[in-house]
């Protein structure tokens, strides 16, 4: 990202922002059932009145008085959860989500702008390598991330200039005020491994903008290269390889 943006050129600017909000734990208990239905673990069944003991009494008087006297009935076994007959891939949904859920998360939004002068504006030099440099943090079994297409400057059709205007006047509002709202939705839930694997503070061990890069051009063969199959190779093949006769040897 640092090497994209040592690129930009007088007139040119380029802003990246992370906003972080404190959330509460239901997210915790989505996550929970989720990894539960790829489990195929069932949930506690509830009664009318819940799962506590009045919601068991008044199951129990309903059924003596609507259904009669209640009968044993064998139950079937049921495995616990069918973690044993998961593919490697949904094995490993489960782990990340689990994990995910054992760690303090945040409401996440992370948002980047891009604009120039018209003359030298670039979309390929100031937007492309930036997403690149995010998606390379997606997993394609597991989540990712990518540009919102509410928050894009585009606009066709009807009143293009007009719309396209507005939405550049909510994209700027939004860095500026660092709203985790506006934009494509409120945010997303991310915890602190997370965080810390897209984004850290730099040390004097890491010193990404000295790194020099190497310019390399295309030469020619040197002169006097022997080529494949030439005479002058073939005589000095046959060259090598003739000895002189042993001495002694009658003629």
């Amino acid at each position: 990202m640092l090497e994209g943006m040592s690129k930009l050129q007088k007139g040119e600017c380029a802003w990246f922002q992370i906003i972080l909000t404190s959330t509460d734990y239901s997210w915790v208990a989505k996550s929970r059932v989720l990894a539960d239905k790829l489990i195929g673990k069932k949930g506690e069944k509830r009664g009318l009145l819940g799962g506590g003991e009045i919601g068991k009494m008044y199951d129990t008087l309903t059924s003596q008085i609507i259904g009669g006297p209640a009968t044993a009935q064998p139950k079937k076994e049921e495995l616990r959860s069918q973690m044993l007959y998961l593919s490697p891939i949904e094995r490993l949904a489960v782990e990340a989500i689990e994990n995910k859920a054992s760690k303090t998360a945040f409401l996440t939004k992370i948002r980047y702008i891009y604009f120039a002068k018209k003359e030298i504006f670039s979309k390929t030099k100031g937007v492309s390598p930036i997403i690149g440099t995010i998606k390379q943090f997606n997993d394609a079994n597991l989540n990712g991330l990518k540009p919102g297409k509410a928050t894009k400057t585009e606009a066709h059709y009807i009143l293009p200039n007009w719309r396209l205007n507005v939405k550049r006047t909510k994209v700027m509002a939004a860095y500026k005020n660092r709203s985790n709202w506006s934009g494509h939705g409120p945010g997303f839930i991310m915890n602190t491994e997370e965080l810390a694997t897209i984004y850290h503070f730099p040390t004097i061990v890491v010193k990404a903008p000295l790194v020099k890069k190497v310019e390399a051009k295309r030469a020619g063969p040197p002169i006097g290269l022997p080529v494949e199959g030439s005479e002058e190779e073939v005589v000095e093949e046959v060259t090598e390889q003739k000895a002189p006769p042993p001495e002694g040897l009658p003629t």
